[in-house]
């Protein structure tokens, strides 16, 4: 089973969109980040769930969405990094 982490970037992306959300409502902030560790717990059991990334074809990138986020990650069989987590109505 492989074990997540998420790069500084990504932690700092996860508590902005929390602050960002929570500015609309504090109950879906939490749903959204609780919906975002449920993702990471999957990836961890498979983590070549996501797709590959449409952007780079790098192979190892790939993403997955939660809600509106896009959670761009590189993956190995032992590890999970996650890299950014980025809104995918946003370049």
């Amino acid at each position: 089973m492989a074990k997540a982490r998420l790069t500084q970037e990504a932690r700092e992306d996860l508590e902005s969109i929390f602050f960002e959300l929570s500015d609309y409502s504090e109950a879906y902030a939490k749903d959204w980040v609780d919906a975002f560790f449920h993702q990471l717990e999957l990836l961890e059991k498979f983590p070549y769930l996501g797709k590959m990334s449409p952007i780079m074809q790098i192979k190892p990138l790939r993403e997955i969405l939660v809600g509106k986020y896009t959670v761009i990650y590189v993956t190995s069989d032992d590890e999970v990094l996650v890299l950014a987590i980025r809104h995918s109505g946003r370049k």
